[in-house]
């Protein structure tokens, strides 16, 4: 048995979401979650992913990576049958773990305000974080310091696999990814 043209088509466009979304790693945690709780297989989530490409002419034209994130949490809200408000929460933490920027993608959101700034360079002049968290900017003026990092809360504990509700502030280090996964570290931090 022989696949028709239109199959083909329809394969290649799912490998071009495969590619986009689970290859290119920026995806992770978000991807590791929907496959867990959709209650489909990986080709089931994206052909159906695929679909919803296809009725949103989303085929037609570029789309940045930053773009992406928006196209996903639209796509869930639309078609998932999963916590969108953890989805957000994954897609948030692996945004910032990919991108040095805190300036998320449009429908990405906060469920907290952003951490007050005082208390940010209040945790930088301790000198034990310091040394715990970025042994590479030891001797940097917290002001210094302050332009390679960002802090972010979310609204469960991110680094636990089981996600228990528990406000949690997570610490990226701009300045250092790691060598297998290329995100950027972060750490779990009080403040």
């Amino acid at each position: 048995m022989f696949l028709s043209y239109d199959e083909i088509i329809s394969l290649k466009e799912i490998e071009e979401l495969v590619e986009r979304y689970y290859n290119s790693g920026k995806f992770q945690r978000t991807l590791e979650y929907l496959m867990k709780e959709s209650g489909k297989t990986p080709f089931e989530f994206f052909a159906d992913l695929s679909s919803y490409w296809k009725a949103h002419g989303l085929y037609d034209r570029s789309i940045s990576s930053r773009e992406l994130y928006t196209i996903l949490i639209n796509y869930l809200r639309e078609k998932a049958t999963v916590d969108i408000h953890k989805a957000n929460e994954l897609m948030k933490f692996d945004f910032l773990s990919t991108e040095s920027t805190n300036n998320l993608p449009k429908e990405i959101s906060r469920c907290y305000s952003e951490i007050n700034n005082d208390r940010i360079f209040a945790f930088l002049r301790n000198d034990e974080n310091i040394k715990k968290y970025l042994p590479h900017l030891e001797g940097m003026l917290p002001k210094n310091i302050f332009k390679h990092i960002h802090v972010e809360l979310f609204s469960f504990d991110i680094t636990e696999d089981e996600l228990p509700p528990d406000k949690t502030a997570i610490l990226y280090d701009y300045n250092l990814k790691d060598k297998v996964t290329n995100l950027f570290l972060h750490h779990k931090i009080s403040i």
